[in-house]
């Protein structure tokens, strides 16, 4: 690719891109290649906007050569230090369970979230802020989200439905079965994480073109955070998926420079999403 993501971020940001395509949707072709880039350098241009306009600040991301065994050696998603402040990061991550996925449409080897934290404020206004992103500012359908939980998001039904998300887009498991998936809708608890992460979330999935629904975001029920995918976002916005070998030679790339940039060595997860054994 002609240009890295990184600089096209701040290319895109700095031009106002967002500004001057509120309600874009690119074509199919626009999915290949370098122009692969630009789709996702607009819907992160469209987020980090929102952010910004809303008063938070952003704070570096982790490396991808996570240091610790869980999930093979690679950052599984955001981590943030406890502030006061309002914050969010562009965090790229990869995990090892989806190589299992790998043929599955819109499962990547390498994928983009912004995750963000906020100290203050309610259930309600956080579902409030969650969907005036989605819907209000990168023009989502509502009738086209399904929304995955527990009873215990209950309380904001009434939210969801002022945002046209109706009482039979809400699917809602018993909080045993939540907990015991621990995949993040409904509760977020992956085995073996390093810092035994265990919370009520709920995930906002997007309906495809071939009727299957693609998760989109997940957030947190009583803690005011959360995380957007933004290549899932783009591909929802551009109702088309991206592929696993479309993504697998960035991976490779990003995975060695930052290996050798800070003298480490590569670690298990690399070879287990390039499908390759580890030299002995």
């Amino acid at each position: 690719m002609k240009i890295s993501r990184r600089k096209f971020f701040i290319t895109t940001t700095a031009l106002g891109v967002a500004n001057a395509y509120p309600n874009l949707v690119l074509s199919k072709d626009l999915l290949e290649k370098d122009n692969l880039e630009k789709s996702v350098g607009i819907t992160t241009d469209l987020l980090v906007q929102y952010f910004i306009k809303t008063g938070f600040v952003a704070v570096p991301a982790a490396p991808m050569i996570s240091g610790h065994a869980f999930n093979g050696g690679l950052n599984y998603d955001e981590d943030f230090t406890p502030s006061n402040r309002q914050e969010y990061l562009i965090q790229r991550v990869s995990r090892v369970e989806d190589v299992a996925k790998k043929n599955q449409p819109g499962t990547l080897p390498l994928f983009t979230i912004l995750g963000y934290m906020q100290p203050k404020g309610g259930v309600n206004e956080h579902a409030n802020f969650v969907l005036d992103c989605l819907i209000g500012r990168l023009h989502l359908d509502p009738k086209r989200m399904q929304i995955t939980s527990t009873e215990l998001i209950k309380s904001s039904l009434t939210i969801f439905k002022n945002y046209g998300i109706q009482e039979n887009q809400i699917q809602l498991r018993s909080l045993a079965e939540a907990k015991k998936a621990g995949d993040g809708s409904g509760w977020f608890e992956p085995a073996g994480h390093h810092k035994q992460v265990s919370l009520p979330t709920y995930s906002i999935e997007y309906l495809m073109p071939d009727d299957k629904y693609l998760e989109i975001a997940e957030m947190g029920v009583t803690h005011l955070g959360g995380a957007f995918g933004i290549e899932r976002i783009t591909m929802a916005k551009n109702q088309a998926y991206f592929s696993w070998g479309q993504y697998l030679p960035e991976f490779k790339d990003l995975i060695q420079a930052e290996a050798n940039k800070n003298n480490k060595a590569l670690p298990v997860g690399y070879y287990e999403i390039l499908g390759v054994s580890k030299p002995v």
